[in-house]
């Protein structure tokens, strides 16, 4: 279960939310190679979606827990590369919250309810930001 969330939800969103970050900002000749990649982890993003939203509501709370445990790891490598977006031109604060955003939608297409899926996602990002 937990790669699943580790992988599928976590990771994919944070892929999404950097290609789509990236995508403004990049020259002609990366930004068509960046939008076949973005639409290929957003594929991935589906099938994560897809396997746990089969599941639920019996792997909410590990969802839960899993994302409270990797979330903030993926923050914090967020910010060993902070000027290596600015370089590129990717607000690093604009990439968080497009992950924040992502991830919360992907909760909710699981199963979680919009009201649930916002919170948890404003929850991590908070712990993961402090």
């Amino acid at each position: 279960m937990g790669a699943l969330v580790i992988q599928c939800l976590i990771v994919e969103s944070f892929a999404v939310a950097a290609y789509r970050c990236y995508l403004p900002v990049a020259d002609p000749y990366a930004a068509p190679i960046t939008a076949a990649v973005l639409a290929d982890e957003a594929e991935h993003l589906d099938y994560g979606e897809r396997q746990l939203a089969a599941r639920f509501p019996a792997v909410a709370a590990p969802i839960t827990r899993w994302c409270e445990r990797a979330v903030p790891v993926a923050m914090a490598m967020l910010q060993e590369v902070h000027s290596d977006l600015e370089a590129i031109g990717i607000d690093p604060s604009a990439l968080v919250g497009e992950f924040m955003g992502c991830l919360g939608g992907a909760l909710e297409t699981v199963g979680f309810a919009p009201r649930q899926a916002t919170r948890l996602a404003a929850r991590l990002a908070a712990v993961a930001c402090a």
